[in-house]
């Protein structure tokens, strides 16, 4: 029974560290694309309108600063 309890708080506390991140990224992920919508608003205005551009240009701004700033960050000073 003692090994039982071992294996199931091991593999709980492993799931909960491979969860807990992905969940907490996606968050905020979320929130930045909010905070980015009303910049992105002007522009999306001009695709049509069953296409959910705030979102997706949003997400792709927050994605493009993501990649620059990685970029930055590997690049020798």
């Amino acid at each position: 029974m003692k090994k039982f309890c071992e294996f199931a708080g091991s593999a709980f506390l492993s799931g909960l560290l491979i969860v807990v991140p992905i969940y907490l990224s996606i968050l905020l992920l979320l929130k930045a694309m909010q905070s980015v919508v009303g910049f992105v608003r002007p522009l999306a205005m001009l695709l049509p309108a069953w296409f959910p551009a705030e979102r997706a240009l949003s997400l792709l701004l927050v994605l493009i600063v993501c990649f620059l700033i990685g970029v930055a960050v590997r690049t020798a000073a």
